[in-house]
């Protein structure tokens, strides 16, 4: 891989352009280009990103990306071989997640704490009878169905406490935070599951000129192109289907939750978001 990276290190040099140009035109962080310019591709978290970095940078020292592409994938032994998936990556090509994918919520401390209550209001009660029957036993407190004439016979200790017992607190399960799980990532498509969220809400700015096409549960909702600086809201539905036509000048967001590496993607890219249907 030193091959790709030299080459690319001295277009660089050649132009004179600085790391710090680079990362600015790619946003790709400077020392994982440099790790590029050593042929160091273990950062990224698949086929796919390598080869969008790969083609980025090649556009950006004035390279030919498919030309670069090509030696990759003959040093790696490719040789057209169909795209690698990557499925439920936890890290992007920067080392950032790419989103939330737990399958279950974590045990938090605020769910321990609730359980130590609980307990404790268990043990309580467990404690308060053993102590009323002990003190019945004492008194010679009858445990049927007799009753006392004796006026000055003190009532039972159950009956004058029945007001004061502590009945155990109705416990609210911890809320439940919306996820976005990757189901599939390609080099063209990328499908994604929404969870814990009772309406999907999209967002999508543009930092530069971009067509859009956006269809939900099978019918077009807008096709049409974007300038810098625009924005675009999608309301809830089952199933969202967006194409990008240029997906780096693209920021997009599920229920504030942000889709990460579209800037490495210059090719028109597509994007699935399902819901999850609401647990009964």
């Amino acid at each position: 891989m030193k091959e790709i990276g030299e080459q690319l290190c001295r277009a660089r040099e050649e132009k004179g352009i600085s790391l710090e140009e680079i990362s600015r035109q790619t946003k790709i962080q400077p020392q994982y280009l440099v790790m590029m310019e050593k042929g160091d591709f273990s950062a990224f978290a698949g086929e796919v990103y390598v080869k969008g970095a790969l083609r980025n940078y090649a556009e950006a020292v004035g390279l030919e990306p498919s030309e670069i592409i090509s030696l990759y994938r003959e040093l790696t032994g490719e040789r057209g071989a169909p795209p690698e998936k990557d499925i439920n990556r936890e890290k992007s090509a920067v080392g950032k997640p790419i989103l939330v994918q737990k399958e279950s919520i974590p045990f938090s401390i605020n769910m321990l704490v609730w359980i130590i209550l609980l307990v404790a209001v268990a043990g309580g009660g467990v404690w308060y009878y053993y102590q009323s029957q002990t003190r019945g036993e004492e008194t010679g407190m009858p445990f049927n169905n007799e009753i006392y004439n004796d006026e000055e016979e003190e009532a039972p200790w159950s009956e004058l406490n029945e007001d004061e017992e502590d009945e155990p607190e109705t416990v609210e399960p911890p809320p439940v935070e919306p996820e976005l799980a990757a189901l599939e990532t390609g080099e063209r498509e990328a499908v994604y599951l929404l969870k814990g969220a009772e309406q999907k809400d999209i967002n999508i700015s543009f930092t530069a000129r971009c067509w859009v096409r956006v269809e939900q549960d099978g019918r077009l909702v807008e096709e049409k192109n974007y300038e810098a600086g625009a924005g675009m809201h999608i309301g809830d539905g089952s199933e969202t289907w967006i194409r990008l036509g240029f997906p780096a000048a693209a920021e997009v967001t599920v229920n504030g939750i942000p889709l990460e590496n579209l800037s490495l993607i210059s090719s028109p890219f597509n994007v699935t978001i399902r819901k999850a249907p609401p647990q009964s």
